[in-house]
Order: structure tokens, then sequence, then C-alpha cells
């Protein structure tokens, strides 16, 4: 860790990086001939005996949080922010999600009245015999609309739409 000296400085703000001691770290950048260049985190009490010294590049970002003390004020705040935040991201997603869910229903039931639509334009080009729905009407003492719909079901078949009936 040592050799470190230390050519520019940046301080972060707004309760980044802080200090056990509770002061703001400062980001430092090396000028040592072993580590030219590399990120480093200070605490401004090094010298005064803190001794908290970080290279940037080995520190994840949760580590550079457990640094902060506990009762850290705006530690707090972002934490209420980004709980309050998540809160509103999940409802935001519920709501779209519904949406989506009722999309699809619409969607299902617009594709089941086209093929509804389309069937019932197939049925009605199927050619049938008059004679043929008056006496499955009357043989099997059915309304001639259901006669009718039974014969175009079955292509005009008037055998395959009795058997039909029949079953």
């Amino acid at each position: 860790m040592g050799g470190s000296k230390a050519s520019s400085t940046s301080e972060v703000g707004n309760g980044l990086p802080r200090c056990g001691c509770n002061e703001t770290m400062k980001l430092l950048v090396s000028k040592s001939i072993e580590n030219p260049g590399r990120k480093f985190w200070k605490c401004r009490n090094y010298m005064n005996g803190c001794g908290l010294f970080l290279w940037d590049d080995l520190v994840s970002e949760f580590a550079v949080k457990e640094t902060n003390p506990s009762g850290c004020r705006q530690c707090e705040v972002n934490k209420a922010y980004l709980i309050e935040f998540s809160k509103e991201i999940v409802e935001e997603i519920d709501c779209r999600v519904g949406k989506l869910n009722k999309l699809e229903k619409l969607k299902k039931k617009i594709a089941m009245e086209k093929r509804k639509n389309l069937w019932e334009k197939e049925l009605a080009a199927v050619k049938i015999n008059a004679a043929d729905v008056d006496i499955i009407a009357n043989e099997l003492e059915l309304d001639k609309k259901v006669a009718e719909r039974t014969l175009r079901e079955h292509k005009g078949d008037d055998v395959a739409a009795i058997r039909h009936l029949l079953h």
C-alpha cells in the first residue's frame, strides 16, 4: 500500500464513500513507480491515525458501502429513496402486467371471433339441397335451422349429417 503519491484528487460528496471515522474519503490517483495512474480511496484522517486506504479497482461497490458507518444520514436517505423507488417500480410492473394480460385476452377473443366468422362464411358457401334439409327436419323432428346447419357442417353429406344427429 505504501509508495503512493497523490497527484489529483476528487472529493465525492453526497454521503459516498465515507470512512469509519465519518470523514468523506478522497479519490486519488497514484503517481508511484509501482502503481502509476492507479486510483485509490484515502481517508482525510489517514495521516492522523485513521489509516483507511483502499485501492479503487480492488474494492467492489459493496465493500465501499461497508466502510460507511451504519448511522450515515445520507445512506439512510438513499436507502429510503431506493425502497420507495423500488415500490413504485413494482407497482408500475404490476400495472403493465395487468394491461398485458387484458390485451392478451382481447387478442385471443378477436382471434376466436375471426375463426368463428371464417367458419360461418365457409358454412354459408356449402351448397346444400333444400329437399335434404326438409327430409332431415321432418324425419328427425328438428327445427329446419338445426337441420340446415348440421347439413352444412357435413359439407352437404346427408348421411353424415343424419349419423351425427342420431349420436
